[in-house]
C-alpha cells in the first residue's frame, strides 16, 4: 500500500442476527407500502364506482321524470323514493351498497313505467272510419 492512505477508515461488523433485523424491518416496510397501495386502489375503485352509480342515478331520475309526464303522473309521485339516506358518508363502502339499491329500485320503477307508456302509445290508436259508417271509431282489444 505504500503509505497512501492518510485518513483513517473504520470497519463495521456485523452480527448475522442484525442482518436479519434489518431485513426484517425492510420486509415489514414493503407490506406496509403494498397493503397501503392496495387500499389506495381499492378506494379509487369505490370512487369510479359512486361516480358512475350517481351519473346513472341521475339520467334515471330524469328519465322517470319524463315517464310521469308521459303517464300524466303527479309530478311529485314517488319523490324521494329512490334518495340515499344523506347522513352516510359519501365515500363509504355502506354508500355505495345504499347507492346500488336505490338506483336498482329506480331502474326497475322507469322500466315499468316506460313499458307503461309503451302500452298505452301501442293501443291508443284510432282506425279509419269505415266507408258507410258515421263517426270514427276506436280499435279495441
Amino acid at each position: 500500500m505504500g503509505g497512501a492512505m492518510k485518513e483513517p477508515f473504520e470497519i463495521k461488523v456485523y452480527e448475522i442476527d442484525d442482518v436479519e433485523r434489518f431485513q426484517r424491518r425492510k420486509e415489514g416496510l414493503t407490506e406496509g407500502l403494498q397493503y397501503f397501495n392496495a387500499r389506495l386502489r381499492m378506494l379509487e375503485k369505490r370512487q369510479q364506482q359512486i361516480r358512475e352509480l350517481r351519473a346513472k342515478h341521475e339520467k334515471l331520475k330524469k328519465e322517470l321524470e319524463d315517464a310521469k309526464t308521459h303517464l300524466m303522473l303527479d309530478p311529485s309521485k314517488w319523490m324521494g323514493e329512490f334518495d340515499v339516506d344523506p347522513d352516510l358518508d359519501q365515500e363509504s363502502q355502506d354508500y355505495l351498497e345504499a347507492l346500488a339499491q336505490a338506483t336498482g329500485d329506480l331502474e326497475f320503477c322507469v322500466n315499468l313505467c316506460k313499458s307503461r307508456v309503451m302500452m298505452e302509445t301501442c293501443f291508443d290508436i284510432a282506425v279509419p272510419s269505415i266507408p258507410g259508417q258515421s263517426g270514427q271509431q276506436e280499435m279495441e282489444v
